[in-house]
């Protein structure tokens, strides 16, 4: 910053801080507000599941843990559904 030597100087120096001021604030202003909007708890909530459910190694997961529980369901539910010999409840058992 260079040396202010008269009061024309002055003058337009501080207009120009008061500028400066004024349009920080403003900034400040609307960056208070992104952050507001962002913390709501619906946002939050929002964000937290698509964080979630966009996890590759989660959705790699639950899809095999839904196949194996699907698979166990429908081989237990034929080896018991029909009646029959102690291999196949044994079978099932195992399955």
């Amino acid at each position: 910053m260079q040396k202010i030597t008269s009061s024309e100087e002055l003058k337009d120096a501080i207009r120009q801080l008061e500028y400066k001021q004024k349009s920080d604030q403003e900034l400040l202003r609307e960056q208070i507000s992104i952050v507001r909007e962002s913390l709501t708890p619906a946002k939050l909530i929002k964000t937290t599941f698509n964080e979630v459910f966009t996890a590759p190694s989660l959705i790699k997961t639950v899809l095999s843990t839904a196949f194996g529980l699907t698979a166990g369901y429908f081989t237990k539910r034929y080896f018991t559904g029909i009646p029959g010999t102690l291999l196949k409840r044994l079978l099932s058992s195992i399955f």
